[in-house]
């Protein structure tokens, strides 16, 4: 842990201000003094040789971006109007269908199961009313 850090590291005063003599932020938090690391971080140099390359496959890598970024965005914005269209059809004609045969539908069931409720009610009370007129009233 801590053992193999300098000394004059874990001496180091706490920062009051939050910004350098150079005006960029600080770096450090609370719970880590950052004060030993330099500020920009040296970058790693990269042999000449090998630069090249990357950055040419880089540029290529770049051009076909934009030409795929051009040809999608023109598809895109088409195929984003058929959904729209799409959508609206499926709207105009679920609300047709639901006129012509889902309203008729649901009208005739309705009907249906009140008629059936209906008999049902009115058997059960001319049967209760036959027993009471016969004499056998319920007690």
């Amino acid at each position: 842990g801590f053992k193999d850090r300098p000394a004059a590291a874990a001496a180091a005063p706490a920062v009051s201000n939050t910004t350098t003599e150079k005006g960029k932020p600080l770096t450090s938090s609370i719970a880590v003094d950052t004060a030993d690391i330099p500020y920009p971080p040296e970058t790693i140099d990269v042999p000449s040789s090998a630069a090249a390359t990357p950055s040419k496959k880089k540029a290529t890598a770049e051009e076909e971006e934009a030409t795929a970024a051009t040809t999608s965005s023109s598809s895109a914005s088409s195929d984003v109007l058929a959904i729209f269209l799409g959508m609206i059809f499926k709207s105009i004609f679920g609300f047709i269908g639901w006129l012509l045969i889902g309203l008729p539908v649901a009208i005739v069931k309705t009907t249906l199961v009140s008629v059936v409720v209906v008999t049902i009610l009115s058997m059960v009370y001319l049967h209760l009313q036959e027993e009471y007129f016969n004499g056998n009233a319920l007690s």
